[in-house]
């Protein structure tokens, strides 16, 4: 239906014009009020200018009203109006569309828009900006369509948007450093907008009503700063953000309007906002196509509300931390509100967040498509009062490094059991004073088929270094009291193994465990050869008994 209306309303402008005189496709600059008075002389006829029309006053006094210009009824190009005298726009009553954008700025007395009266359509943008003393949008009561965009910058008197009520089709829609702007109401014909929406710094504007119409945002929802505004009220119907949103530096408590919210095609980001303790209001949201991130709110204690999330295409940062800078979320405990998550498309990073004791809400996760970061090693950022992992229970695919740094309160890896060590690229284990057990499945299995070289130092006895690590994935069947050691060939091996005990004994049977002391293969082997192919990489040892005598060795299966 919209795209009907606009149809009919470019097929009515067409028709009209077929009938004016177009002219000045060069366009035209009027720079004093003698140009403007003497235009219909200079241009007898002229009605339609094709290209840009320019009114700047570059000596601030001498343009004071359009009066000579009424007989325009449209523009081909942009027309752009700064003049320190004008007070109103009387003077364009005739002009009813404009083909290019109408930048109105920097008019240092203009009151009002009274004088726009006849304009129904914008092709490009209309940019309100810098007029200091506008106090009402009124003169625009007929406008329907700005298929740019609506940009209203930096208008220090203007309290609401009188004037535009009669909008039904904009291309975005950029609201900012209105310091006295109390009131939206006048966007209430708006049910869609392609493009983005800004709202910033507008410290007396309290709620969104005007926008109670507005189903889906195809681009970014972005609001910053905007004192007042702790709420979505006013966007009870938004259903879609096909970009991003981006909540920063705000005093929005929590999301509760926003209930009906069930997509978002971008980022999720929601940083340094220190009012807000609770997420309430996105339980509805299924998936984010890109990054979520949290970072520097001040009272958040979970992610309760993100309990339907299943998908994060991008990235997922809860805390951020860089070489140069370094923040989190204080008062973050858990990720209770993740639990329904399962797939996280790139990397996922946890810094600095002084009070996570455990990642309980990750339960479900089973994929990461980038890497893991449990601390951040360059910049020295863990999470102090981390004491487990196991939440990552699920957890079986890293398609990146791993990385545990800086969590002085960790103890074990437990938790990261599971993961496929053939999908991991890297794995540092650094500086986790408390950290003794690093000897689960996945990093032994990596240890012994890294794909690159593992960095493992300064964590407790246990894990202190590589070393140490190798040993402690074998230690449930270094227990086992044996006599001299046999030798394997080759040894990494990845399909067979030939054994030599010390007098050439005819081997039998031969037994290999893994890192937890199960036995997992049995073999007899020919010739002394076995076959070792069926084994996932990883440390083993292989043990074998000779006239009541045990031996046995390390195996690296590759």
């Amino acid at each position: 239906m919209k795209k009907l209306f606009l149809f009919v309303t470019l097929l009515s402008i067409s028709l009209s014009r077929t009938f004016s005189q177009g002219c000045l496709p060069e366009g035209i600059t009027f720079e004093d009020q003698y140009q403007i008075d003497n235009f219909q002389a200079n241009y007898p006829g002229c009605t339609e200018i094709e290209g840009n029309v320019v009114i700047y006053d570059p000596f601030f006094s001498s343009i004071t009203n359009l009066n000579g210009l009424n007989v325009i009824t449209y523009i081909g190009g942009d027309f752009n109006i700064s003049s320190y005298a004008l007070s109103s726009l009387s003077g364009l009553e005739g002009l009813t569309s404009i083909g290019g954008s109408l930048w109105i700025n920097n008019n240092s007395n203009l009151t009002s828009l009274t004088g726009l009266e006849s304009l129904t359509f914008i092709e490009g943008q209309l940019y309100i900006g810098y007029n200091h003393q506008i106090t009402s949008l009124s003169g625009l009561e007929n406008l329907t369509s700005v298929v740019g965009g609506i940009d209203i910058d930096a208008n220090w008197q203007l309290a609401d948007l009188t004037g535009l009520h009669n909008l039904t089709n904009i291309g975005s829609l950029v609201i900012t450093y209105g310091y006295v702007l109390t009131d939206i109401q006048a966007l209430d014909g708006i049910t869609y907008i392609p493009g983005n929406i800004e709202i910033i710094d507008n410290p007396l504007l309290a709620n969104l009503s005007g926008l109670h119409h507005l189903t889906s945002v195809g681009g970014d929802l972005r609001i910053f700063g905007n004192e007042m505004l702790n709420g979505f009220t006013g966007m009870e119907a938004l259903i879609m953000v096909g970009g991003s949103l981006i909540l920063y530096n705000t005093s929005i408590l929590n999301f509760t309007s926003l209930n009906n919210l069930t997509t978002i095609g971008g980022d999720l980001s929601i940083s340094y906002n220190l009012v807000m303790n609770t997420l309430t209001g996105l339980e509805n949201v299924t998936s984010i196509g890109g990054d979520l991130s949290f970072n520097g709110n001040a009272i958040l204690t979970n992610l309760t509300g993100l309990n339907s999330l299943a998908s994060v295409g991008g990235n997922l940062y809860i805390g951020y931390s860089s070489e140069y800078t370094s923040s989190g979320n204080p008062m973050l405990y858990d990720l209770t509100g993740l639990n329904s998550l399962t797939s996280v498309g790139g990397n996922l990073n946890i810094y600095k967040n002084n009070a996570l004791t455990s990642l309980n809400g990750l339960d479900s996760l089973n994929f990461i498509g980038g890497g893991l970061s449990i601390g951040y090693y360059p910049s020295e950022t863990g999470n102090p009062l981390l004491t487990s992992l196991s939440s990552l229970n699920s957890l079986h695919t890293v398609n990146g490094a791993i990385n545990v740094a800086y969590n002085n309160s960790l103890t074990s890896l437990s938790g990261l059991d599971n993961i496929d060590a053939g999908s991991v690229s890297g794995l540092r284990i650094l500086y986790n004073g408390s950290l003794s057990k690093c000897d689960v499945q996945s990093v032994c299995e990596y240890i012994a088929n890294p794909a690159g070289y593992p960095l493992i130092y300064l964590n407790a006895t246990g894990c202190y270094n590589l070393q140490q690590v190798e040993e402690s994935c074998l230690t449930p069947v270094n227990d086992i009291s044996v006599g001299e050691e046999i030798i394997l060939s080759p040894n990494p091996a990845t399909s067979h193994i030939t054994l030599a005990t010390p007098h050439s004994e005819l081997i039998v049977e031969a037994n290999i465990y893994n890192h937890l002391g199960q036995k997992v293969l049995t073999a007899k082997p020919v010739n002394n050869t076995m076959d070792i192919s069926t084994l996932k990489p990883g440390i083993y040892m292989v043990e074998v008994e000779i006239f009541e005598e045990k031996y046995r060795t390390k195996l690296i299966r590759r």
